[in-house]
């Protein structure tokens, strides 16, 4: 299967290797090494070619998440909805999007002016985007830090409305560690790999990037 690679700036130059072997190995069920160093990439979504302008395609989205070079070699050899599977849709979903003839694009781009998702870049972005959650972000931070997930839901005050408002707003759920990795259901208290986040901008601001469209298709 012949998957679309499109380059922008010196995308070939910086992720074309990467994007060989992953459009090479998709769907094959087997991994394969992939050079995947100073970059960083998303799963986009969306109907139209507007929907692949930004880090995402919902504008009330004002951070996202972004896996690093490791996190992009586990989808090597995946399909489609495996691909979507593995970074944490769920089947229903998955089956909405399919039937309502949703895209999908990995995006790659340069890690250097990205920061890791830690708690105090998380808090300290969080405050810059939503400057009327500022001050209560501020005062619940040294809390949100020391509390488990469930506990800050919990405890009452600024910790819980500033932990639901994470959530609800930006899907900080309860594998967000605070330091810097992805989590796994299965093994929520084993990191991972490295993550990023962002603001959600243009990709156009990045210069160089990269997007390979693949199919997701269901029985």
């Amino acid at each position: 299967m012949r998957l679309e690679i499109e380059y922008h700036g010196d995308g070939e130059a910086q992720f074309g290797g990467f994007a060989r072997v992953f459009a090479q190995a998709f769907g094959r069920g087997l991994s394969h090494p992939a050079p995947a160093n100073g970059f960083a990439g998303r799963i986009l979504r969306g109907t139209d070619a507007a929907s692949f302008e930004r880090l995402s395609d919902d504008p009330g989205r004002r951070l996202v998440f972004l896996l690093d070079g490791e996190g992009l070699s586990g989808l090597v050899g995946l399909g489609g909805a495996d691909i979507l599977r593995h970074i944490g849709y769920d089947e229903n979903l998955i089956v909405r999007l399919v039937a309502r003839g949703t895209r999908f694009k990995l995006a790659l781009i340069p890690s250097a002016t990205l920061v890791l998702a830690t708690w105090d870049n998380l808090l300290a972005l969080a405050g810059e985007v939503y400057p009327e959650w500022a001050g209560r972000i501020a005062r619940a931070a040294p809390e949100l830090c020391r509390l488990s997930y469930d506990e800050a839901l919990v405890a009452g005050g600024e910790a819980t409305a500033v932990r639901a408002f994470l959530r609800d707003e930006l899907n900080v759920n309860a594998l967000f560690a605070g330091d810097g990795y992805t989590r796994h259901p299965d093994a929520p208290d084993v990191p991972r790999c490295a993550e990023y986040i962002a603001r959600n901008q243009p990709l156009a601001d990045f210069g160089t990037r990269c997007l390979i469209e693949f199919p997701v298709t269901l029985p």
